[in-house]
């Protein structure tokens, strides 16, 4: 039986992430928002720092899955339980990693409002995405996903 949620599921996070900062930029050009602070270069710098955060983070954790042959989209069928390398901290390195990148590139461009409509993709994830995850993973994992559940947080 199919939840009402799993027709989201099939939505790839990072496009609902691409979607709602375009949304952004897309109200930046008709109500500019730009405080004095966002166009400095140490802000900028914080932007590339995510964004090769990002770079390192996501590489890592998708190397993992193609190391370990399971799937990293959301409702595909995972064949093993990634516990090793950033999942160590976080159950979703490449989710903080979208996080991380479109905080980035926001910086970099020196355009709050994709930050103001981050919330949007967040939530998506959090309370759509994540916990349908999470309930297939036990169901798949049992015991050993209960337990490292228990043992690192769903982000940081």
């Amino acid at each position: 039986m199919k939840s009402s949620v799993e027709p989201l599921i099939h939505i790839p996070p990072p496009l609902v992430f691409a979607v709602i900062f375009v949304v952004g930029l897309g109200a930046d050009r008709l109500l500019p928002f730009r405080p004095a602070w966002i166009n400095v270069p140490v802000i900028h710098a914080i932007g590339w720092l995510f964004i090769a955060a990002v770079a390192a983070i996501g590489l890592l954790s998708s190397g993992l899955f193609i190391q370990n042959r399971t799937t990293i989209i959301p409702h595909g069928e995972p064949v093993r339980l990634v516990t090793d390398g950033p999942f160590r901290f976080t159950r979703n390195p490449m989710y903080v990693s979208l996080n991380l990148a479109y905080v980035g590139v926001s910086l970099v461009l020196s355009t709050l409002w994709p930050l103001v409509l981050l919330p949007i993709p967040f939530l998506f994830l959090n309370q759509l995405v994540i916990p349908y995850e999470e309930r297939r993973l036990a169901g798949i994992f049992g015991r050993a996903y209960s337990s490292y559940s228990t043992r690192v947080r769903r982000w940081i």
